[in-house]
C-alpha cells in the first residue's frame, strides 16, 4: 500500500514527472516533525503520516490552531511528535490548511473526488485511486449511493464522484471506512419511486405504475445498477434522474417478486455485522422481505451499550413500505456485543458488533490541563489530567511532588481515570505562600509509564 507521507507528492506526479494540479478537500492526521513561524504569524509545518518521508502544510495567520478540546492553541505550545489533524486543500506543494487541531488518534482522513482507477480484490474489497491517492476499500466498509442505498465494492465504477473517509493503517496507508457516491450535477432532478412493472417496452425501457396510478417510463442505461429480474408485475424500486415529465433515467433499480402480504412477517438486517473503531458509527437497514399491511414496530436493544448502542430504541416501518434505517455508534470501550432487533410476533435478528481499539500498541500520553497554575493561599484550583485515548480499563495515576515545600499545598496521592474516560479532575489546594512547586502525574508501568509535570506558582497572601 502506498504511504500517505510519500503519496502526497509521488502519487500526484503525472507520467512525465510534472505535478498534477489538485484542489481536493482533505483531512489527515499526522505527526509533527518541524514547525516554523514567519513575521506575519503564518505557520509552516512538516508532518509525517507513515514511517517514511514527510509533507508540508501551511497555515496563514487567520487559520485556526486548536487544542484537542477545541480551545485556541498558541503556536509556541506545539511540540515535536505531536499529532495534528489538518484540514484544507491538497495542492502539488502540500496542504493549504484552514485548520489544525491537536489529535489523540492518528491516521484519520476525509477527501472527495472522482475515482481515477479501480481494482477489485478477492472477498469484496477493492483499491481506488482518488484525489491523487490510493485508498483501500475493505469488505466491511460502508458504501452508499446518493440516495442512501447500500452498495458493494463491485458497484463502484471509474469516474464515480465519491466522498471517502476512514483511517490510516500502521504504515500510513489509507483505509476507507465510508464511501458515499455523490451526484455532482443532478441535484435538482433526483427522484426515487416505487411501483409495479406494467409493461416491458424493450430490454432498456419499461413502464412503472407509481403512486397516483401514473405510468412512468423508466430507461435503463449502461451505468444503471440493476438488481433482480425485470418481469411484468414485479415490484420495482427506482433511483434516478427525471429528464422530462414522466420519464426517468435510472441510476439504480431493484426488482422484487410479488409478495404475499398475508404470510408471516420476515425481515433481515443489512449489514448483519459491523466492525467499528472507537468514536465510529454506521447505518444499518432493517428490510422487510414483503411490505406489511399495517405499520410494523421494531424493538432495538444492545446487550452492552458501553461497547456499542443504537441511536433509537424502537423503529417504525409504515404500512406498504419495506425499509427503515437506524445508526449504531461505538461506546466508550472496545469489545464485542450484539444488538437484537425484534418485532411483536417474536421474529428477531441479531447484529454482531465488534468495536476495536485501533491503537492497542501506541503508548498512552498524559498531560495536565491547564499546563500551569497560579494561586494564592486559601484557594483551590481544579486541574484535569488527560490521556491520549479512552482508558480500556481503570487507570490509577500517581501524583508526586517533584519540587517545592510539601507544607504549602495539598493534593491526593492518586487519581483514577475510569474505564472509557480520557480524563480525571484533580483539585489542588494552596495552604501557604509564596513559593513554587512542580507536581508530576505518572501512569503506571502497565499503561506505559508516561508522565507530565505541572508547574505551580504560589502567590503572596
Amino acid at each position: 500500500m502506498k504511504r500517505l507521507a510519500a503519496a502526497i507528492f509521488a502519487l500526484l506526479l503525472c507520467p512525465d514527472g510534472a505535478l498534477a494540479r489538485s484542489d481536493s478537500p482533505i483531512e489527515v492526521t499526522a505527526k509533527l516533525l518541524e514547525a516554523s513561524i514567519d513575521g506575519r504569524g503564518a505557520l509552516t509545518l512538516t508532518l509525517q503520516s507513515g514511517h517514511d518521508g514527510g509533507f508540508r502544510a501551511w497555515l496563514p495567520h487567520q487559520a485556526e490552531l486548536l487544542c484537542q478540546d477545541g480551545s485556541p492553541m498558541d503556536p509556541e505550545d506545539l511540540s515535536l511528535g505531536d499529532w495534528l489533524r489538518i484540514e484544507g486543500a491538497l495542492t502539488p506543494e502540500g496542504i493549504a490548511a484552514t485548520r489544525a487541531q491537536a489529535a489523540g488518534r492518528p491516521g484519520t482522513f476525509s477527501l472527495q473526488g472522482s475515482i481515477r482507477s479501480l481494482s477489485l480484490a478477492g472477498g469484496g474489497s477493492a483499491w481506488i485511486g482518488l484525489a491523487g491517492l490510493i485508498v483501500q476499500v475493505p469488505v466491511d466498509a460502508s458504501i452508499e449511493d446518493a440516495f442512501g442505498v447500500a452498495l458493494a465494492s463491485e458497484d463502484l465504477q471509474a469516474g464515480d464522484f465519491v466522498r471517502a473517509s476512514g483511517s490510516s493503517d500502521g504504515e500510513g496507508g489509507l483505509i476507507a471506512r465510508r464511501l458515499v457516491l455523490a451526484e455532482t450535477d443532478e441535484q435538482a432532478s433526483r427522484i426515487r419511486l416505487a411501483g409495479t412493472v406494467s409493461e416491458i417496452l424493450d430490454r432498456q425501457r419499461f413502464l412503472l405504475v407509481a403512486r397516483g396510478n401514473r405510468e412512468v417510463e423508466i430507461r435503463i442505461g449502461e451505468r444503471t445498477r440493476v438488481q433482480g429480474e425485470l418481469a411484468a408485475g414485479a415490484l420495482a424500486r427506482v433511483w434516478g434522474v427525471l429528464v422530462e415529465p414522466l420519464t426517468v433515467d435510472a441510476r439504480r433499480i431493484r426488482f422484487e417478486p410479488k409478495c404475499d402480504r398475508n404470510s408471516p412477517l420476515r425481515f433481515f438486517l443489512r449489514p448483519d455485522a459491523l466492525t467499528l473503531g472507537l468514536g465510529d458509527s454506521r447505518r444499518v437497514q432493517v428490510v422487510l422481505r414483503c411490505p406489511a399491511n399495517s405499520d410494523t414496530v421494531f424493538r432495538i436493544v444492545s446487550a452492552r451499550p458501553d461497547i456499542a448502542a443504537p441511536n433509537v430504541n424502537s423503529l417504525l416501518i409504515p404500512a406498504g413500505r419495506q425499509r427503515q434505517v437506524f445508526s449504531v455508534a461505538s461506546g466508550r470501550i472496545p469489545g464485542r456485543t450484539a444488538i437484537r432487533v425484534s418485532i411483536r410476533n417474536g421474529s428477531s435478528q441479531e447484529l454482531a458488533v465488534a468495536v476495536l481499539d485501533q491503537e492497542p500498541n501506541r503508548q498512552l500520553r498524559i498531560a495536565w490541563r491547564p499546563r500551569g497554575i497560579s494561586a494564592a493561599p486559601g484557594q483551590t484550583v481544579r486541574t484535569r489530567i488527560r490521556i491520549s485515548r479512552p482508558a480500556p480499563l481503570p487507570i490509577r495515576v500517581r501524583l508526586l511532588l517533584q519540587s517545592g515545600d510539601p507544607s504549602q499545598l495539598r493534593f491526593a496521592e492518586t487519581a483514577t481515570i475510569a474505564q472509557g474516560d480520557d480524563s480525571v479532575s484533580v483539585p489542588i489546594r494552596i495552604v501557604e505562600g509564596p513559593g513554587r512547586a512542580v507536581i508530576r502525574a505518572q501512569l503506571p508501568e502497565a499503561a506505559g509509564g508516561a508522565f507530565d509535570d505541572l508547574p505551580v506558582r504560589i502567590e503572596r497572601p
